[in-house]
C-alpha cells in the first residue's frame, strides 16, 4: 500500500489469482479503510508474461515517454525452473536479458491518453 501525494490517494498493488495464475491486481482508497477494486494491472505484451504477484508503486510521479505517470516496480516469474533451483543461474544465463526473470518498471499514464 503506498500513499501517492498527486492523487491524494492510496493505492495497492496486490495479488490476484485466477485463471492464468497469479497476477497483480490494483485497488485505492482515500482513507485506507474503504478500497476500490480497480482489477488487473496490464503490462507490456510484447514482453513475456508469466505469474506476476509483487508489486509495489512509487509515490512520486515519473515521465514515462514524455508523459506524466506512476511507476509500479514489479516482478514477473518468466522462467520455468523445475529442477528446485539447482539449476537456475544457467538456466536463466541461457535466456535472452529481456527473457529473464527480474523487476521489471511499468507506468501507468496519470492522465488519459
Amino acid at each position: 500500500m503506498t500513499f501517492v501525494p498527486v492523487l491524494d490517494r492510496y493505492l495497492m498493488a496486490y495479488t490476484a489469482f485466477g485463471t492464468d495464475g497469479p497476477r497483480i491486481a490494483v485497488a485505492h482508497s482515500q482513507d485506507g479503510y474503504r478500497w476500490e477494486r480497480l482489477g488487473l494491472a496490464s503490462f507490456a505484451p510484447d514482453l513475456p508474461q508469466g505469474d506476476d504477484k509483487d508489486g509495489v508503486f512509487s509515490r512520486a510521479g515519473a515521465l514515462a515517454n514524455g508523459v506524466s505517470s506512476l511507476a509500479i516496480y514489479h516482478r514477473a516469474d518468466v522462467a520455468a525452473l523445475d529442477d528446485g533451483g539447482r539449476g537456475a543461474v544457467p538456466t536463466l544465463l541461457a535466456l535472452a536479458p529481456y527473457e529473464r526473470e527480474c523487476t521489471r518498471i511499468g507506468y501507468i499514464p496519470l492522465e488519459p491518453g
